[in-house]
């Protein structure tokens, strides 16, 4: 059974799972000495889980994470 959800991905439902990702609240200390505290995020896609790879997480990842200058993914 195919399912077209209302961004227009078709998702095996056989197949199919909710991806989430939740990222806990925490204080980020920048380059110039300051520190800012971030909010708890809740990231979720609704995936297939015979197309979907660790590979394409890491590019959906990366569109929403921010890296400081002396860190990295």
């Amino acid at each position: 059974m195919l399912v077209i959800f209302p961004f227009l991905v078709r998702v095996d439902l056989d197949g199919g799972f909710r991806l989430c990702v939740s990222v806990a609240g925490f204080t980020a200390r920048l380059d110039d000495g300051n520190s800012i505290d971030v909010a708890r995020k809740y990231y979720e896609w609704i995936v297939d889980s015979g197309t979907y790879t660790l590979e394409r997480l890491r590019i959906d990842m990366s569109s929403r994470v921010k890296w400081g200058k002396r860190q990295e993914p």
